[in-house]
């Protein structure tokens, strides 16, 4: 969530995206209230408790195994939960979520993004996954891995490395923002005010983006040429 927002906010400030599992904030918020994610989240919403979550959490490695991990990767990630506020620390990341303005949420991004998803994940239903790409004004990539949890940069980080090499590669950092994908400079957001910029930005970076920066358009995609996002949707199995 932290990168999308950023991405959204300052544009100018990133080079592209790469997301894991989790989709644009404002996709995730509409399929919280039209699919199964609202479900899917009922620990979004116990976390909302005082005091409570932490003292049930105490075991992080059985909660964690609980979740999809191996005993050995939850003791991993487990042993990061050393002070007595770590674990309030975590979960109150999900607090602050409540907090966020829905105004905020709902603006687009407008940098080269990669976004996977797991067929597999427990967390977030395909609908949100799906519902991402209207959010991304600039060339996307939708891949779904498939027989993978939500942990699957433990369980396929080869086949998740095949996709995120090229991707960085095509939108190096070092080489700047690309002429014609970027938001041109003279409307770059101004920390100040970061939404009103990037929706400025979106008005403006409709019509300027060259052919080489549209990949083929998903099946998910409305026919509609005059809508600006596009994707590509790949299932790319895990090799055994």
């Amino acid at each position: 969530m932290v990168a999308w927002a950023l991405t959204a906010a300052h544009p100018e400030r990133v080079a592209s995206l790469t997301a894991l599992s989790v989709p644009h904030p404002f996709a995730f918020l509409t399929a919280m209230f039209t699919s199964v994610q609202g479900l899917k989240s009922w620990y979004m919403y116990f976390f909302q408790l005082p005091w409570l979550p932490e003292r049930l959490l105490k075991n992080p490695v059985r909660t964690l195994i609980r979740s999809g991990l191996s005993p050995q990767q939850a003791r991993r990630d487990a042993a990061a939960f050393t002070g007595p506020d770590s674990l309030r620390t975590a979960v109150n990341w999900y607090r602050a979520m409540s907090l966020v303005n829905p105004r905020t949420a709902r603006v687009p991004v407008h940098r080269p993004t990669l976004f996977v998803w797991s067929d597999g994940d427990t967390a977030i239903s395909r609908q949100a996954a799906q519902r991402c790409a209207r959010h991304v004004q600039g060339p996307y990539t939708f891949v779904t891995l498939a027989g993978v949890n939500h942990w699957f940069p433990d369980q396929a980080p080869n086949e998740l490395a095949e996709l995120l090499v090229p991707h960085l590669q095509r939108w190096p950092a070092s080489a700047g923002l690309r002429a014609g994908c970027d938001v041109p400079s003279a409307i770059t957001p101004k920390p100040s005010r970061p939404t009103t910029a990037a929706m400025t930005a979106s008005r403006m970076i409709r019509n300027i983006r060259p052919p080489e920066c549209v990949t083929r358009p998903s099946r998910q995609q409305p026919a509609d040429p005059s809508h600006r996002t596009w994707a590509n949707q790949v299932a790319f199995p895990k090799s055994r």
